[in-house]
């Protein structure tokens, strides 16, 4: 139900997410408006502070995580009005491209099947951090050495004047890498692994490092591309490819989300609310990004 403001104003009644840019710093018209960012917007109804500075991440990475805490919330508002939004699921999920046709890509907006008990404020917004700090323990915990190693093999690459790609896929990426500072160290492009997508044409050579910040399935094909002529790959995924679980030059990262995404289940709902990938995936490449330097 979320459409591009452009260059309309707002009308009475119409209620703006704004995100302020550089070369924008405010919304004209009298509509209810709700601003994320790392300062309070002057004239906004309300504002989401992102925390970016103090905290030292990407500002569109601060920016998703007070996103989806207040998507959860305004599900939540309305299951005590009497109305369930239609959520929608990956279209990773075995059944997610069928439910945007039973929706009909959100011409259906509101459920009338569906009995969703009232929620209580705070609860969504609540469990989706719980959540997403359990995934992002877990990471250090089980995956620290293994970001620590891709670490060295980029400092390694780059002292010896090979290449280093960090390929991604998502909503968020690969802006996230290749419009940040990232990008100035990693070439950046998209490889969607496990989905039907033209792949870049880079060429590889040995002693090149190959990062992939991938989704549900393992990038087959970057490995077989890459490993044969002695470039390293590290990937983050559901899975491990089984031909490489024992490549010396191969590195899996478990992002410790689960299949589906979206990570908060909501009593009497089928499916659950608020994806969990772009701000683990995110926190992931900043940490290699780091770890590169």
């Amino acid at each position: 139900m979320v459409r591009p403001l452009g260059d309309a104003t707002p009308a009475d009644g119409d209620v703006v997410m704004f995100f302020p840019e550089a070369d924008i710093k405010t919304v004209p018209g009298a509509a209810l408006t709700i601003s994320f960012g790392s300062e309070p917007v002057p004239g906004m109804t309300y504002s989401f502070l992102n925390h970016a500075k103090e905290c030292g991440i990407s500002p569109t990475m601060a920016n998703a995580i007070p996103g989806w805490i207040f998507t959860g919330e305004l599900i939540a508002a309305l299951t005590r009005r009497g109305k369930m939004p239609v959520i929608y699921e990956s279209i990773g999920a075995y059944g997610g491209n069928a439910r945007i046709n039973q929706y009909k890509s959100g011409e259906i907006a509101f459920h009338d099947d569906a009995s969703v008990p009232p929620t209580a404020y705070g609860m969504i917004g609540n469990q989706f951090v719980d959540r997403i700090t359990a995934m992002l323990k877990r990471v250090e915990k089980e995956e620290r050495a293994q970001l620590a190693q891709t670490g060295a093999w980029a400092k390694e690459a780059h002292e010896k004047g090979k290449q280093l790609f960090m390929y991604s896929m998502g909503h968020i990426f690969p802006d996230e890498v290749g419009k940040t500072e990232i990008g100035k160290m990693y070439h950046s492009d998209v490889w969607n692994a496990g989905f039907r997508h033209p792949r870049p044409h880079d060429t590889f050579a040995e002693g090149d490092l190959c990062v992939l910040i991938g989704y549900q399935h393992p990038p087959d094909d970057l490995l077989r591309k890459a490993r044969p002529v002695g470039a390293k790959v590290v990937y983050t995924a559901m899975f491990a490819d089984r031909d490489f679980t024992r490549d010396p030059g191969v590195i899996w990262i478990d992002p410790m989300w689960s299949w589906p995404d979206a990570c908060v289940p909501l009593e009497g709902y089928d499916v659950p609310l608020l994806a969990a990938s772009g701000v683990v995936n995110g926190a992931i490449a900043w940490e290699i990004y780091r770890l590169s330097q």
